[in-house]
């Protein structure tokens, strides 16, 4: 059985990689192309414009229904580009401020926030925040009037949107301007379900009555309940967090639509397991510079919390997650198209420089990286799910004035530092 499944698993890879090579080359020179300096093209009518050319009505209508973006007026179909108001300006020869960062589960993407924090707060950004959680109604999928402050009667200036959410272009696009530059962030499935149980074991019902991982992946017709919306943590859940359908179909078809959505909607597109070579490119993207991008890992499991996994248990993870796993596919090699033009020497060059100055941050802030248990700060504790033990940090004793806020700032936790930035920000 596990032959005939890894058979099939090699054939569909082989199918698949024949169309990613040309799709993503045709998107890599599309979008390598765009840089912070030129005019930004509104992601409801980029999506509209790629997708009209190239694909049949059905598609387009398939692809719609997808992402949750019917573009029909009158009960009548248009592939017409949705007005987004005034023009855009002549394009960005400053550093970019108005910021989506769509916060995907388990994928390195709670240090990303913590730059935007950071960034957000030390240039006197505006926040979307959320009006009375850590994140917007996730697992539902977002809508606008959960926006601290957002009117659709009365116009208000955001500029960073980074919370968890499950993703919804439309109503995020009523809150966001329309030169938002759109990124996100991916995790190969396998380790990202490994961390996934850990974390959710008792918050989704679907992981409840597994004994442990293996257990629930040879017996997920058993354990797994489609029909929960907490479901989405046991299978494909980078795939719901985009705002698709974690229980789809799995064609080469459907891959494809998932491909070009994602890569329409989103300007970059991160990979975990490259996160220095990430930062790098969000930083060239944003026009902002390395210190801009510097961060320590946060969010972060101690190793007896983590499962080492056999190679059985890992072709079945990618097999439960085909949908997660042939995004992985598809933007991994895009990424890489992405270092390619970048310049691999230019790369490798920028990535030393950023570990250094990292090393020579850590060395001025940290004390050590410990258990909850041995927080020196309590209020430095951060939030700790189901079986997974997540650690911190102790600063270094006696820091300078000028030293203190900025250290104490890359290792605040996210729950903490969202409570500190509403009560600047909204006074409560």
């Amino acid at each position: 059985m596990h032959r005939t499944l890894h058979c099939r698993m090699l054939v569909c890879a082989v199918v698949i990689f024949s169309g990613i090579s040309m799709i993503s080359f045709q998107y890599y020179s599309m979008k390598s192309r765009h840089r912070c300096d030129e005019p930004h093209i509104p992601h409801l009518s980029r999506l509209a414009g790629a997708m009209s050319k190239e694909l049949s009505e059905t598609d387009w209508r398939e692809l719609l229904q997808m992402v949750d973006l019917w573009l029909i007026q009158k009960g009548k179909f248009s592939k017409k580009p949705i007005s987004r108001g005034t023009d855009i300006d002549g394009g960005f020869s400053k550093p970019r401020t108005n910021i989506f960062f769509l916060k995907t589960h388990k994928t390195a993407s709670s240090t990303i926030i913590n730059l935007l924090y950071r960034y957000g707060e030390f240039h006197n950004l505006t926040f979307a925040l959320p009006k009375n959680a850590h994140q917007f109604r996730h697992p539902k999928y977002f809508l606008a009037e959960e926006v601290n402050g957002f009117s659709s009667s009365e116009q208000r200036k955001f500029n960073i949107m980074c919370q968890h959410m499950r993703f919804s272009l439309e109503e995020v696009e009523k809150v966001m301007p329309s030169d938002t530059f759109y990124f996100t962030i991916l995790r190969n499935p396998v380790t990202l379900m490994e961390s996934s149980f850990a974390y959710y074991k008792h918050h989704t019902s679907s992981f409840s009555k597994a004994k442990n991982i293996e257990d629930f992946l040879n017996n997920s017709s058993k354990f797994y309940q489609s029909d929960q919306l907490n479901s989405c943590f046991a299978k494909n859940l980078m795939t719901f967090d985009l705002g698709f359908d974690h229980n789809g179909p799995v064609s080469l078809k459907h891959f494809k639509l998932l491909w070009r959505a994602v890569d329409t909607i989103f300007d970059l597109v991160l990979i975990a397991e490259y996160f220095d070579e990430s930062l790098v490119l969000l930083k060239d993207a944003l026009c902002w510079n390395l210190d801009d991008v510097l961060s320590f890992p946060l969010n972060t499991r101690s190793d007896k919390s983590r499962t080492n996994l056999s190679d059985q248990a890992q072709e079945r993870i990618k097999w439960w997650n085909q949908l997660d796993w042939q995004l992985y596919i598809y933007f991994n090699n895009s990424f890489w198209n992405h270092v390619e033009w970048y310049g691999r020497e230019r790369m490798r060059h920028e990535v030393e420089e950023l570990r250094t100055r990292r090393a020579q941050l850590s060395e001025k802030c940290l004390d050590n990286q410990v258990d909850p248990s041995l927080l020196k700060d309590k209020s430095m504790l951060p939030y700790q799910p189901g079986s997974a033990t997540i650690l911190g940090y102790n600063l270094k004793s006696g820091l300078e004035k000028n030293d203190q806020q900025l250290c104490h700032r890359l290792v605040l936790p996210e729950v903490q530092y969202n409570d500190l930035l509403k009560k600047k920000q909204v006074g409560s």
